[in-house]
C-alpha cells in the first residue's frame, strides 16, 4: 500500500448530486414498473393499444439471446401460447419488458443420428457431474493431508 486515506463522511452538499440522481433513477424505475404492469393487465383483456413494439427475436430452449437477459428468456419461454398473440412482462436490472409472442415455432426434425449423439453427449455430461458430486462428498467427508516433504521426495526418487 503507498497511501492510505481513512474514510469520511462527506458533507450532504458533496453528495447531493449523486443521491438525488440514484434516487431519482429508481423512482423512475418503480413507476415504469407501475406503468408496465398496467399495459400487461390491458394486454390480456384484450384492450387494443397503441404500441410500438421492439424488433422480433427468435427464442429457444436451447441457446442465449444477445441483449437479452436470462430471467427475461425464462418468462418468455412460460408464456401461455394457446392464444396468440400471448403477453408477458419481466422486470430486470435494465427495467420493466412488457413481452409479446406473436408466433411459435415448432423445433425441426432431429435425425436419427444427430439424435444418438445428442443421447451420448447428454449420458457423457451426466456421468461427468454424477463423478464431480462423488468426488466433493468424498473431499468433504475425508481429511488429507498432503505432505510436501513426501512429494518432493519422490520427485528426486524419479
Amino acid at each position: 500500500v503507498l497511501e492510505h486515506k481513512p474514510s469520511i463522511v462527506l458533507r450532504l452538499e458533496e453528495t447531493q448530486d449523486q443521491i438525488t440522481r440514484i434516487l431519482t433513477r429508481q423512482r423512475a424505475s418503480q413507476l415504469a414498473a407501475q406503468e408496465g404492469r398496467a399495459l400487461l393487465d390491458r394486454l390480456k383483456k384484450g384492450a387494443a393499444e397503441d404500441i410500438k413494439w421492439g424488433q422480433s427475436m427468435n427464442v429457444a430452449f436451447s441457446n442465449q439471446v444477445k441483449g437479452l437477459d436470462e430471467d427475461t428468456r425464462k418468462q418468455i419461454l412460460r408464456v401461455d401460447v394457446s392464444k396468440l398473440p400471448a403477453y408477458a412482462g419481466s422486470e430486470s436490472p435494465a427495467g420493466y419488458a412488457v413481452i409479446r409472442v406473436s408466433k411459435v415455432s415448432e423445433p425441426e426434425k432431429v435425425d436419427a443420428e444427430s439424435e444418438k449423439t445428442l443421447a451420448a453427449s447428454i449420458q457423457q455430461t451426466y456421468g461427468q457431474e454424477l463423478n464431480n458430486a462423488f468426488l466433493a462428498s468424498l473431499k468433504v467427508k475425508a481429511k488429507i493431508n498432503i505432505s510436501k516433504e513426501n512429494l518432493l521426495e519422490k520427485k528426486d526418487k524419479q
